[in-house]
């Protein structure tokens, strides 16, 4: 079983350590060391810290003052095991931390970085204030979505890959690591509040001075973040208005109102978002030929997959033990196994049995509808004729209850957030549960991402009352033998 180090850099903080160090011993899972480096503290925190050393706990002293970021390059240089999480010494952990993150790194060894939520608290961390974190959408990256705060949690393995912490990037050295971090390997969300951030006076967020100096760093790390991904021309620029978003969201004074107003409901989102479907609309045009394939079953090639997608539509009794029956039974082959799943069917709400059965990794995805106009935009202007019998034959094929064009688009949307999942966790099939029309988003994700797919039907007598007939999609003789993309 694999352990985490959780480094600490600590300076001056001799009045919150202990507190810090208690959600440490405080952990339901046993599997986890501690390591400190105190940065020449002059107050007491070396007296404190040395009455609660233990067996899990090390502690080093620098002779001299490295700096915050110094500090943390040389606690990862020294860390004794492979994954580490980075947790500031006037902050705490949540008792499950440990359990929910090793859950993840032994479910999915391929996965180098874990997040999850974090709730902002008092200065006596006793009242949660705000919670903060989410997923960000598999066609997205933290360049648009600020999702991705604490924990931080990741390889040193996957770490090395990257350039490391950059001693200039003062106050902003968090952002600029997830941005390396992100292009070397996929950011896994875990949905529960497992971070503790306190506020403090003095502290970034209440320091003017910091708070200058973090954003002009931050701009700087995008800046150097686009440089590496080859973002430039007409598209930089349009990275740049989320960079204000992001200012102007966390300027002091703005009305709440107004922020939503302007960013969630106004001009930023339709239009981003269409531009962004505009950009990756040649992917569609490719895909179209593949969307008749025919399936492959996984069981013949599961050990040379990457990984194995399952998406699910999460229904209530009695079809959920259907679909934990079917999780399971990809999980046995010893591969990564993603779970996707549409929560449309269960009113928002996620099953604890199918979260526990995934071991976390549940994505509900929203409806892209605004990305897919880009997409069909650019499709439509590439290749006319293609884009009037891809939509036809998307009216013919879904016969659900909604049998208007928006019932198309959303299917057909679904498709697209699915595809851009597999792409980016690099998933090698696509498996699906199917009830009503999630056999066609199966097929169109599974084209979009140019890999095999397979279909299990749920038995008729486990269907909810009152559920729409399967999509009518004629079926091809199943290819038993076939060498798949994504392998």
């Amino acid at each position: 079983m694999e352990k985490i180090t959780y480094l600490i850099a600590n300076y001056n903080n001799g009045r919150y350590i202990a507190d810090c160090l208690a959600s440490l011993t405080a952990q339901t899972d046993p599997n986890w060391q501690c390591l400190i480096v105190d940065d020449h503290s002059s107050d007491d925190s070396l007296e404190r810290i040395r009455e609660l050393l233990n067996e899990k706990i090390t502690l080093l002293v620098n002779d001299v003052n490295l700096g915050y970021i110094g500090t943390l390059k040389k606690l990862i240089e020294h860390a004794g095991t492979d994954i580490v999480a980075i947790l500031d010494p006037d902050d705490a952990l949540a008792p499950e931390t440990t359990e929910a993150l090793l859950k993840i790194f032994q479910a999915h060894p391929e996965t180098g970085f874990v997040y999850s939520k974090y709730a902002t608290y008092d200065a006596e961390l006793q009242t949660p204030i705000e919670e903060h974190g989410d997923w960000i959408p598999a066609h997205r990256t933290s360049l648009e979505d600020s999702h991705i705060g604490a924990i931080r949690c990741f390889r040193r393995s996957v770490y090395r890959q990257t350039s490391g912490l950059d001693e200039r990037m003062r106050y902003a050295e968090d952002r600029d690591l997830v941005y390396k971090l992100e292009e070397v390997t996929a950011p896994v969300f875990v949905d529960r509040v497992l971070y503790r951030y306190r506020i403090v006076p003095g502290s970034q967020s209440n320091d003017p001075l910091k708070r200058e100096i973090g954003f002009r760093n931050f701009f700087k790390a995008r800046q150097l973040a686009l440089q590496r991904r080859n973002i430039r021309g007409f598209e930089k620029w349009f990275y740049y208005l989320f960079f204000y978003e992001h200012l102007w969201r966390n300027s002091a004074g703005t009305p709440r109102w107004l922020q939503r107003l302007v960013l969630k409901y106004g001009i930023r989102l339709y239009t981003l978002d269409f531009l962004l479907g505009i950009r990756s609309g040649g992917r569609l045009r490719r895909a179209l030929p593949r969307i008749q394939m025919p399936e492959v079953p996984p069981e013949p090639m599961l050990e040379r997959l990457r990984g194995v997608a399952c998406y699910v539509n999460v229904y209530p009794e009695p079809v959920r033990p259907f679909l934990l029956q079917e999780i399971a039974r990809l999980q046995q082959s010893g591969i990564p196994v993603w779970v996707i799943a549409n929560l449309a069917g269960s009113g928002g709400r996620l099953d604890g049995e199918i979260r526990e059965s995934a071991g976390n990794l549940i994505y509900a995805f929203p409806l892209q509808i605004r990305l897919l106009l880009g997409q069909l935009l650019r499709l439509a202007l590439t290749a006319p004729v293609k884009c009037l019998r891809l939509m036809a034959g998307l009216h013919r094929q879904h016969h659900g209850e909604d049998k208007s064009l928006l019932g198309d688009l959303s299917c057909f949307a679904q498709a697209v957030n699915i595809s851009a999942f597999l792409r980016r966790y690099r998933c090698g099939h696509l498996h699906c549960p199917s009830t009503d029309r999630e056999a066609v988003v199966t097929r169109i994700a599974a084209a979009l991402a140019g890999i095999p797919f397979s279909i299990r039907t749920i038995p008729e007598h486990l269907k909810s009352p009152g559920s729409s007939p399967l999509p009518v999609i004629p079926n091809k003789p199943v290819v038993k033998h076939a060498n798949p993309a994504g392998l």
